[in-house]
C-alpha cells in the first residue's frame, strides 16, 4: 500500500475524537476543476449520522489539497497522501485502512450526490453488508446536453449490475461495512484492469451481496468528450472480461456460448444505433461502441470468449 502521509486534520475532526458512524471517502489526483464541487455536495446532507470525510491524494500535482481543505470548512475532514504504484486500487485500499467508521464509501472527485445520500448509504448499510447508490447522469449534465432534462432518471432496478449473477458495481457507487474488508482483503493493486469488479466478484463469492440503495444518488459526470468516453468504456470493456477470468477461480460460471458471442451486447448495440437522434444519442452510441470493443480486446488478452 506504501507509505501514507496526513496533510491535514480539520478541527471538527479533532474534536469527534473518532466517533463517526460512516466515512466518505474520496480518493483524488490533480483533479482542480470538479474535486470542490463534490466536496461541497457533502456540505448540504440532511438527516445524515456522524460522518467524517476522508480525502486521498493519489499522485497530485495541481492544487487540488488546498481546494478540497478549502471545500471541507465546517466538515471533520483529513486529506492524507499515498504513495501509490497502480491505478486507483492502493488509493481505495488506503481508504480502507485509515476510515474511523464501520461503515465506509466511496466517492469519485468528480462527481457529486444528492442531499440525502449520507443518510440513504448509512441506513442501507445497517440491513447489508455492502451497497450500491445509483447513477443519475441528467442534472450535472444538463447544461451541455439539455435533451437530458426529458430523460428519464436511471432505472434503480438494474442496480447493482450483475455479471453471470453476480453483483458489483462502480467503485464510485459502492459502500460496504467493515467486515467486507477484513474477510476477503483489499483491491488487487497488480490487477490493472478490473480491480474494482474483481473485488466485487470476490465479495459475492465469501456471501457479501451488494444491494441497491435507491434515496443515495450520485451526479454522474460523463466525460468531456465522445472520444474520452469511448476510451473509458474501452477500458470497463477489458476490465469485466479480466475480472470475470479472476472470478472463475472463485466459481463464477462462464457466460453460455450466446451470450458469450455477445449477442445481446451487438443486438443493443444496433437498437442504439438505430435510435440515434440527437448529440447525446451520438455519444451514447460512441461510448457503448468502446465497451464492446474493450470485450474483444478482453476476450483476445484473457483468452476468454466474452463478447
Amino acid at each position: 500500500m506504501g507509505t501514507v502521509r496526513e496533510l491535514y486534520r480539520s478541527p471538527e475532526h479533532e474534536a469527534a475524537a473518532g466517533d463517526f458512524d460512516i466515512t466518505v471517502t474520496v480518493c483524488f489526483a490533480s483533479n482542480r476543476d470538479t474535486l470542490g464541487e463534490t466536496v461541497t455536495s457533502l456540505q448540504h446532507q440532511r438527516g445524515a449520522p456522524r460522518f467524517e470525510l476522508l480525502l486521498v491524494s493519489n499522485a497530485t500535482h495541481d492544487d487540488s489539497v488546498e481546494i478540497a481543505r478549502e471545500a471541507s470548512r465546517g466538515l471533520p475532514t483529513r486529506i492524507v497522501e499515498c504513495e501509490s504504484a497502480g491505478y486507483d486500487s492502493n488509493a481505495r485500499n488506503v481508504c480502507m485502512v485509515e476510515s474511523a467508521a464501520a461503515k465506509t464509501v466511496f466517492l469519485d472527485a468528480d462527481d457529486t450526490v444528492n442531499p440525502g445520500y449520507v443518510a440513504a448509504m448509512s441506513a442501507a448499510l445497517d440491513s447489508s453488508a455492502m451497497v450500491t447508490a445509483i447513477w443519475d447522469s441528467r442534472s450535472i449534465n444538463a447544461d451541455r446536453f439539455p435533451q437530458l432534462r426529458g430523460k428519464p432518471a436511471d432505472d434503480a432496478s438494474r442496480w447493482p449490475f450483475r455479471h453471470q449473477g453476480w453483483t458489483f458495481a462502480p467503485a464510485g457507487t459502492l459502500g460496504f461495512r467493515r467486515e467486507v474488508p477484513e474477510t476477503i482483503g483489499g483491491f488487487d493493486p497488480e490487477l490493472l484492469f478490473g480491480a474494482n469488479n474483481e473485488w466485487c466478484f470476490r465479495a459475492y463469492a465469501a456471501g457479501f451481496e451488494i444491494a441497491a440503495a435507491p434515496d443515495a444518488i450520485v451526479h454522474y459526470r460523463l466525460r468531456p468528450s465522445a472520444r474520452q468516453a469511448m476510451r473509458q468504456r474501452y477500458r470497463w470493456g477489458v476490465s469485466e472480461v479480466a475480472a470475470a477470468q479472476r472470478a472463475e477461480q472463485y466459481g463464477m460460471p462462464r457466460r453460455t456460448r450466446l451470450r458469450a458471442m455477445g449477442v445481446g451486447t451487438y443486438g443493443r448495440l444496433l437498437a442504439r444505433l438505430v435510435r440515434v437522434r440527437d448529440g447525446y444519442d451520438v455519444y451514447e452510441f460512441l461510448s457503448a461502441a468502446g465497451q464492446a470493443a474493450g470485450h474483444v480486446t478482453g476476450s483476445l488478452r484473457y483468452r476468454r470468449l466474452d463478447l
